[in-house]
C-alpha cells in the first residue's frame, strides 16, 4: 500500500479558477488499492463479488485473517497463517483450533514462518496445568506479550484462582472439621494423589520445583521424614516420579513461621525450655540433713518423718522432681490452644465454567425480574425517587409495592395506604396510572389528606373526571415522594 504521490501525500481536487490541478490518480495506486483489498477477501477465503461491497467488512468480522487450525504436537503447537505472520508485536492476538489436550506444563507455540516457538504461559505468567488446553476443538485466544516474549493463553480450561479468592496450595482452618469443596483435610494422610486429578496443584508444584523450594521432596525422603517425626511430615512429595504426587500430613502438630535455619515444611520435635531446682545437705549431730529446697524439688518423708533429716537410727529423708509443682502438665507438649481442621486448597470446584450454563442461568435470572411495574414509568426514575409507591387493583388488592404494608378500600374512590417506614413529614404529595382497560392509560397528580406520617387517605377520583378508581381487575400505580 502507497499515499498517493503528492507533496502532502493528500488527494487535491484542483481549482480552475486558480488554475490549480487536481491530483492524478495513476494506475500504480489504483492497483495497488484494488490488491490491498482483493488479497484480504480472498486470504479469508471468499471469491470475490462484483454484487456486494460488503466483503471485505465480512473479512474483519469473521476474524479468519488471524484464525488458524493447530498442527504439530501437543505440547509444540504450530499454526500457518495467510498472509504468513512475519513477526511479533506486543499484544498480538491469533486464535488456535486445537487438535490435542497439554500433557506439559510449558507447551510452546509458533506461528509459522521465520517465528520461533515461545513458551505458552497464564497471563500472570504462570505456568499451564495439564489440559489447560482442553482438547481438540478448544479455541484457544493467544496474546504475544514481548516483555515475556511468552505467548499468554487467555482463555485456559482452568484457572489457578476461582471463586473463594484463596489460591492453590494455601491452607485454611476448619472449625467444622468437614472438607470444603476443593480442598483437602491434611491432618490424615491422603495417600498418593493423581496429577491427572489435580492439574493445577502439580503444576503449582512443578514451578516451585522449579524455583528451588525444598518443600517438595522425593516420596523415599518424605516417607522417611514421617517416620523420623512420629508420623508427620510437612512437605509434599514427587509421587512416583510420573503419575502421583503426595501432599503434606501435619496431624495434631502447630504451625510456626519459616525463618533463620527454619525452612517452609520443616516438622520438629516437641521440646520445652529447661526446668531446675535446687537443694542443699549439711550435717548435725544427728546426721546429714537437706536443707534449701526450691523449683521443683520436694521434701520427700520416710519412715513417718516429718523434716528431711537422716537420722542416726536409720530413718531418712530425701527430695522428689515434681514439673506439675512449678508448670501444668501432660503427656505432650503443647501450648494454649484449640484444635481446628487444615484445609488445602487443591482446585477451584465452586465455579466450574464447563459446567455452568450461561443461557440457562441468564433466563432464570430474567424470570426472577419483575419489570412489568417499570413498564409504564420507563420514561422517568421518579419511582425510585418516591419513599413509596404500590401497585393495586380497585378492592386494595396489592400486587407489587415498595414500603406499603397495605391498601385498605374505604369508598368509591377512596383508599387508606399504610406505610412501613413512616415518612420524615406530611407534606407530600403522589401521581399515578390507570390500566382502566386496554384503550388508554390516564394519569393525574392529587392532594393527600394526611393521617400522620405513618399513612395517607387518598381520592383516586380527581377533579378533572379522571376516574382512576381501578374497575374490574385493572390495577393503579400510585407513587409516594416528599
Amino acid at each position: 500500500m502507497q499515499r498517493i504521490e503528492t507533496v502532502t501525500g493528500l488527494f487535491n481536487a484542483g481549482n480552475p479558477a486558480t488554475n490549480t490541478k487536481g491530483t492524478v490518480v495513476t494506475a500504480d495506486w489504483l492497483n495497488g488499492v484494488q490488491e490491498e483489498i482483493a488479497f484480504a477477501i480472498e486470504a479469508a477465503g471468499d471469491t470475490l463479488n462484483p454484487a456486494t461491497s460488503a466483503q471485505l467488512a465480512r473479512v474483519i468480522q469473521s476474524g479468519k485473517l488471524a484464525a488458524a487450525t493447530a498442527a504439530g504436537t501437543p505440547d509444540a503447537i504450530t499454526a500457518s497463517f495467510m498472509p504468513p505472520i512475519t513477526a511479533l508485536t506486543s499484544g498480538m492476538e491469533l486464535r488456535v483450533r486445537a487438535a490435542a489436550a497439554n500433557t506439559s506444563a510449558a507447551p510452546t507455540f509458533t506461528p509459522g514462518g521465520p517465528i520461533l516457538a515461545r513458551t505458552i504461559v497464564k497471563t500472570d505468567n504462570q505456568p499451564l496445568a495439564e489440559g489447560d488446553i482442553a482438547g481438540a476443538g478448544h479455541w484457544l485466544t493467544l496474546q504475544y506479550d514481548a516483555p515475556l516474549d511468552k505467548w499468554a493463553l487467555l482463555n485456559p480450561a482452568q484457572s489457578d484462582r476461582q471463586d473463594d479468592g484463596i489460591p492453590l496450595l494455601m491452607t485454611i482452618w476448619s472449625a467444622i472439621g468437614i472438607p470444603e469443596p476443593g480442598y483437602l483435610d491434611i491432618s490424615q494422610d491422603n495417600g498418593l494423589l493423581a496429577r491427572s486429578a489435580f492439574p493445577e496443584a502439580w503444576a503449582k508444584i512443578q514451578a516451585a520445583i522449579a524455583a528451588g523450594s525444598t518443600a517438595v521432596i522425593s516420596e523415599s525422603a518424605w516417607q522417611n521424614e514421617k517416620t523420623a517425626n512420629g508420623g508427620v511430615c510437612g512437605k509434599f512429595s514427587t509421587g512416583d516420579g510420573s503419575t502421583t504426587f503426595r501432599v503434606p500430613l501435619i496431624a495434631k502438630r502447630f504451625v510456626r513461621a519459616t525463618g533463620p535455619g527454619l525452612s517452609v515444611g520443616t516438622a520438629q520435635g516437641d521440646a520445652i525450655r529447661n526446668i531446675t531446682g535446687a537443694f542443699g545437705a549439711g550435717g548435725s549431730s544427728f546426721g546429714s540433713v537437706i536443707a534449701n529446697i526450691s523449683g521443683v524439688f520436694a521434701s520427700n518423708t520416710l519412715s513417718g518423718s516429718t523434716d528431711i533429716t537422716a537420722y542416726q537410727t536409720g530413718t531418712h529423708g530425701g527430695a522428689d522432681f515434681n514439673a506439675s509443682l512449678v508448670v501444668p502438665t501432660a503427656d505432650e507438649n503443647r501450648p494454649v490452644s484449640v484444635a481446628q481442621t487444615p484445609m488445602l486448597k487443591m482446585y477451584g470446584a465452586p465455579i466450574d465454567t464447563g459446567q455452568i450454563d450461561l443461557a440457562a442461568l441468564v433466563q432464570s435470572l430474567a424470570a426472577k425480574l419483575d419489570t412489568s411495574v417499570f413498564e409504564a414509568w420507563k420514561d422517568d426514575t421518579d419511582d425510585l425517587r418516591a419513599f413509596a409507591w404500590v401497585t393495586f387493583d380497585g378492592n386494595g388488592q396489592i400486587t407489587k409495592s415498595r414500603n406499603v404494608a397495605s391498601v385498605t378500600r374505604q369508598a368509591t374512590g377512596v383508599f387508606l395506604v399504610t406505610f412501613i417506614k413512616p415518612a420524615t413529614s406530611d407534606n407530600y404529595g403522589g401521581s399515578a396510572i390507570s390500566t382502566r382497560g386496554a384503550s388508554s392509560n390516564n394519569v393525574v397528580c392529587f392532594n393527600l389528606s394526611s393521617n400522620g406520617v405513618t399513612s395517607c387517605v387518598l381520592n383516586t377520583y380527581g377533579a378533572t373526571g379522571n376516574n382512576l378508581n381501578p374497575p374490574g381487575t385493572s390495577l393503579v400505580h400510585i407513587r409516594f415522594y416528599q
